[in-house]
């Protein structure tokens, strides 16, 4: 029960950062690079030597080879054209996790320009079912509750505006997320609800997380802040799943200024999460204390700090910001490349929709775009636990 209804809950807002993982592809801080003529890395890239487009930039180094390398260049401007097949590039990786079905959910090509001042574009082709759920035509959510609900100073954020109604579809996600979907029809048999039908109509268009940055010797902190269109159902939910895990000693419930806060936790690790729903909002995190601090900042409505403000500015489908040394840190692991001492400078990535199928990824800063994301670098702190044993 647990793990079903926080999968749920969570899928808001790590579903975007899944779904773009695949795209660690970008650069570190680049070192000077002498430049190499078009037919001579063109013909480089073509015998499977596309590292030689890419000199000594480490994450290019580590992801971009083989035969998902279609083609890699130098222009004479020095901006480096890229085309991928995103499946070929992914499916190993995610293979060693048991998650090679996400694949199938993600656009099946990639064609990118990383440009000498840093910028980068990315154009994202094919039927993408799992990124189907964000909104291409956003417009303007800098006014959501979601946003009043982040305390604090967090050293990364991402957020993404979606179309609810698209969770209650019968093939949400395609066959990515056929097993998702099937544990969400168990749940709804045992609580005897439609879930994803409530959450369609009960959940806004916007969802919010942020990073905290660890400090020494501890994890990192985040919440999620998702708005919402109405609470009294989410809310009967809430108190369904945690009466069911009292039962088994899993969960415990307190009150924050006569907010009920919930927390779920694994008799394995003894670690959880934090569940809350204050008027507009649903609040998710790591810790109670996380959560207690959202509820006061809605109340107070202080202003934005610089980053939250830039985030809140961001209007795209998804997007993210990140002055974070911890997610730059955690973005090299997952690429398995040497991460650079300078970790400063803020990273900003946005998504937009382009076309009828198609995405274009657009990035800033002095590390590659999709190292922005906070939410892959998290999860990575939590799933490891789970997978030394933890339920």
């Amino acid at each position: 029960m647990t793990r079903r209804t926080g999968a749920s809950l969570l899928l808001l807002a790590a579903i975007v950062a899944l779904a773009l993982a695949a795209y660690v592809l970008r650069r570190s801080p680049r070192p000077e690079v002498p430049r190499t003529s078009g037919p001579e890395v063109a013909a480089s890239a073509a015998g499977g030597q596309a590292l030689a487009v890419f000199g000594e930039i480490p994450m290019y180094q580590e992801m971009l080879r083989g035969a998902a390398v279609h083609r890699a260049d130098r222009d004479r401007e020095g901006t480096i054209h890229v085309d991928l097949d995103l499946p070929a590039l992914l499916k190993p990786r995610l293979s060693d996790r048991g998650l090679d079905a996400l694949c199938d959910g993600l656009p099946r090509s990639a064609q990118g320009e990383i440009r000498p001042d840093g910028s980068e574009r990315w154009v994202l082709d094919g039927e993408a079912p799992m990124l189907a759920v964000l909104d291409p035509h956003p417009g303007d959510r800098t006014g959501s509750s979601a946003w009043s609900s982040i305390p604090g100073e967090p050293s990364a954020i991402a957020a993404a505006r979606i179309i609810p109604a698209r969770l209650a579809q019968p093939d949400f996600g395609g066959p990515a997320l056929t097993d998702w979907r099937a544990r969400v029809d168990i749940a709804e048999k045992v609580l005897g609800r439609p879930l994803r039908r409530e959450l369609a109509e009960d959940l806004g268009g916007l969802a919010v997380f942020a990073l905290y940055e660890p400090t020494p010797g501890r994890e990192p902190s985040a919440l999620v802040a998702v708005e919402l269109n109405r609470s009294d159902r989410l809310r009967s939910l809430f108190d369904t799943m945690f009466a069911l895990a009292a039962l088994t000693e899993r969960a415990t419930i307190h009150r924050h200024r006569d907010v009920p806060v919930g927390f779920l936790r694994s008799p394995a690790t003894g670690a959880g999460w934090a569940i809350a729903i204050d008027g507009d909002a649903l609040l998710l995190a790591r810790s109670s204390h996380l959560v207690e601090a959202a509820i006061d900042a809605r109340r107070r409505r202080g202003s934005d700090t610089p980053l939250v403000a830039r985030a809140r500015a961001l209007r795209a489908s998804w997007g993210a910001i990140s002055e974070s040394a911890f997610v730059a840190r955690g973005w090299a692991r997952v690429a398995r490349a040497v991460a650079s001492g300078d970790v400063s400078g803020r990273t900003e990535s946005v998504l937009t929709a382009e076309g009828p199928s198609s995405w274009r990824l657009t990035g800033t800063g002095p590390r590659p775009a999709i190292t922005a994301d906070p939410v892959v670098p998290f999860l990575r702190t939590v799933w490891r636990p789970a997978q030394r044993g933890a339920d």
